[in-house]
């Protein structure tokens, strides 16, 4: 009781939420207007000529493991995983982990170009850019498209 407001991300919300400790203002989505991109893999042209079979292989690990962990009948196995990395019980994530509850989880590693460009325009009304970015611009999804290849 000596926070009057602040700022809780999974999973450190998901109990105070759960016991009623804290209650939502609002959510991310809701300050987004709608969904969000915020966090992508980024590598500058040079790095990414030089190291691109290591990326490729990188993604296509990522999309099976993607795929195994959001697969509803591993997801007893992945929270064990998840549950043994962190030395909390399994029932800290039992309740959301890898469902509606918890943050999308893109299963072939595919950012949302339109949402991110979204987050960003909006970032840009509201001062924290002082720049437009054109996402459209710097994305190159080549990798991620031979990565999905091979997993299919």
């Amino acid at each position: 009781k000596r926070v009057d407001m602040g700022f809780l991300t999974t999973p450190f919300s998901v109990e105070p939420m759960k016991t009623g400790q804290v209650r939502a203002l609002f959510t991310e989505k809701d300050a987004m207007e709608g969904p969000s991109e915020l966090t992508i893999i980024a590598g500058r042209a040079p790095y990414i000529k030089a190291n691109r079979a290591a990326l490729v292989d990188y993604f296509e690990d990522t999309n099976r493991a993607m795929r195994w962990i959001l697969d509803p009948k591993n997801r007893t196995a992945a929270i064990k995983i998840v549950a043994d990395f962190t030395k909390r019980p399994e029932s800290v994530f039992a309740s959301w982990i890898f469902t509606k509850g918890d943050d999308y989880h893109a299963p072939d590693s595919r950012p949302d170009i339109a949402a991110m460009q979204k987050n960003l325009d909006i970032a840009k009304q509201l001062g924290v850019l002082k720049e437009n970015i054109d996402v459209k611009a710097y994305s190159d999804l080549s990798i991620v498209d031979e990565a999905a290849a091979r997993v299919h």
